[in-house]
């Protein structure tokens, strides 16, 4: 009998590695982005009991954060490397990754109705959902957005702001928390802008750390 648990392990491991191959840039990417996403949802575990966020779901939704790009696989090289500003309709064509990512979890996952499965589809699908309905793909707001999205995209974004792409403009750390709490990328939700705001010398800390490493 096939172990649930090493079968999706296994399986994020080796569509990390297609990533990385793709691109180099994507190993510390999604390396931090996880990192982020473990502080952040323990933080919000502390906060909200009710939630139920157990160890094992902050894992899952670890582990989700780590494939939350993975429909950028599906994108030629000719969109993800392109020097420059996008044309309207190239920045349409990048949106799909969340579509396609959702699409690859459903056609690679055989334990669809699990929670792990769930998180993952979520993670994917509306990691570019904006609290007030600005984002995409579905334009969702407030909670119908999917908490572990919630989460895996306020760590995508403070990984991007911060470091990931140097041809584009990045932030000292103060100015990344700044624009995150006062909504210069998209508003976050309360629930969210409380973990930032409890956890911004952990997530600094945790990138010293990395980096020394």
């Amino acid at each position: 009998m096939i172990d649930e648990a090493e079968h999706f392990k296994h399986l994020t491991e080796c569509l990390n590695q297609i990533m990385v191959a793709r691109s180099i840039d994507t190993l510390a990417h999604i390396r931090y982005v996880q990192g982020y996403t473990r502080i952040l949802a323990t933080e919000y575990a502390r906060l909200h009991p009710r939630a139920r966020m157990s160890s094992q779901k902050i894992d899952w939704i670890v582990d989700a954060a780590g494939l939350h790009d993975m429909g950028k696989l599906m994108l030629p090289d000719s969109l993800l490397h392109k020097v420059g500003r996008q044309s309207r309709l190239e920045r349409e064509w990048m949106k799909q990754h969340t579509v396609l990512g959702c699409e690859m979890v459903d056609l690679l996952f055989d334990f669809r109705g699990t929670d792990f499965c769930r998180i993952c589809r979520n993670v994917c699908l509306y990691h570019h959902e904006i609290y007030d309905g600005s984002g995409y793909p579905k334009g969702y707001k407030r909670d119908k957005i999917p908490t572990e999205a919630q989460l895996v995209a306020l760590a995508d974004m403070y990984e991007v702001l911060l470091h990931y792409e140097p041809e584009k403009n990045t932030f000292p750390k103060e100015k990344v928390y700044y624009m995150l709490m006062n909504g210069k990328c998209g508003e976050l939700s309360p629930k969210m802008k409380e973990c930032l705001e409890n956890t911004k010398e952990r997530l600094e800390t945790y990138r010293l750390e990395t980096e020394q490493n």
